[in-house]
Parts: C-alpha cells; structure tokens; sequence
C-alpha cells in the first residue's frame, strides 16, 4: 500500500515464502536430476559390464574411465547403487531434489544451473562443462548415503567369505581330525555340527 492507502501491483507475499524454488525452475531441477543420474547409470553400467574381464577394447576401456571419481570401483557397491538407488530417484526424482534443495548451498547451486536454461530443450548442452560436473559432484553424495548400511545388511561374512543374506552357504571347518559342516541361510545357522 503507498501512503495514499492504494494497494500497488506486486507480490502478494504468497508463494516462495518457504524460500522454495518456483514450478517452472523446479521442473527445470528435475530434467537436470534425470539426465545426470542417467548419466550416473550409463557409466555404472559399463563399469559393470567389463570389471574384471580382459583384454577390453578401447570403447570398454573407455567406459570404465567414464565412471565418476566420486564413486568407488567397487562391485558391490555400483550394483547396489544401480540397482537401488537410481532406480528409486529415476522413478521419484522429487525425493532426490527435494533432498537437495533442504540444503541451501545445493539449493543455490541448482537454482543457478538451472536459472536461464530452456525448458523445451535437454539440460546438459547447455551448461558449461564445469556447470554439469558440479551436478554430478552434487548428486554424487546422495547417492553414496546409506550404501555401507545397504550392504552390511544385505551381505553376510562368514569366515572371511561374503555370502548375500539369504544365500545358502555351507562352511567346512577342520579341527584336528574331526570335520564339522554348518550351513547357513542369511546370519542364520540353519544346520551345525553334522
């Protein structure tokens, strides 16, 4: 209102009050976070497609140097992250974004990737080289959170052997001349002493 008590054309207040980003850049943040974590999936992919064979050819070779250094070479690990966690933040990418944005260094980093960028077109030609790594970089965190937890649950040691929880193991144990087998089903000892 001016001093004459006309209310003046503007913002109602109404809106970014929660310091949220609007539809239009918000849609804009999800492309980008769709198009990196395919990204993310196409090198894990082919990290996974050729670790541990030989001799690869140059593409294969390729591939494998594509992965991001933000992750580790680490089998379990890519799987684990490929299978679970992209795929829950392709199928819903607002609980990624919406992850981010609740931290405001992230939220200012997307915001200003995504602020002058066309809508109608794909994200990554048009930012900078150096704009697309801190995306990746970004978005990288996120999917490392909770892979070590995943996988303590999902993979059992037993004498030094890594069996997936639910895998029958059988375990042959030697002592002096008396030989015992166990079998094993996830952390359960499902047959001892036989």
């Amino acid at each position: 209102m001016d001093g004459e008590g006309n209310v003046a054309k503007g913002d109602s207040g109404a809106g970014d009050t929660d310091n949220q980003p609007s539809a239009q850049l918000q849609s804009l943040q999800q492309k980008l976070i769709v198009e990196v974590l395919e990204e993310f999936e196409g090198a894990i992919n082919a990290w996974l497609d050729v670790h541990g064979k030989g001799p690869l050819s140059e593409e294969e070779l390729r591939g494998i140097l594509d992965l991001p250094g933000c992750l580790p070479e680490e089998e379990e690990t890519l799987t684990w992250i490929s299978e679970e966690k992209l795929q829950a933040y392709k199928e819903n990418p607002v609980s990624l974004l919406d992850q981010m944005n609740a931290n405001d260094a992230q939220q200012s980093l997307l915001s200003g990737l995504v602020q002058n960028l066309d809508d109608s077109q794909p994200v990554k030609p048009q930012l900078e080289a150096e704009q697309w790594a801190e995306a990746k970089e970004a978005t990288c965190g996120y999917l490392l959170e909770g892979v070590e937890e995943a996988l303590a649950r999902l993979y059992v040691s037993i004498e030094g052997t890594k069996y997936k929880d639910g895998e029958l193991a059988i375990v042959q144990r030697a002592y002096q001349k008396e030989i015992t087998l166990s079998a094993y089903r996830g952390n359960k000892e499902i047959l001892g002493a036989c």
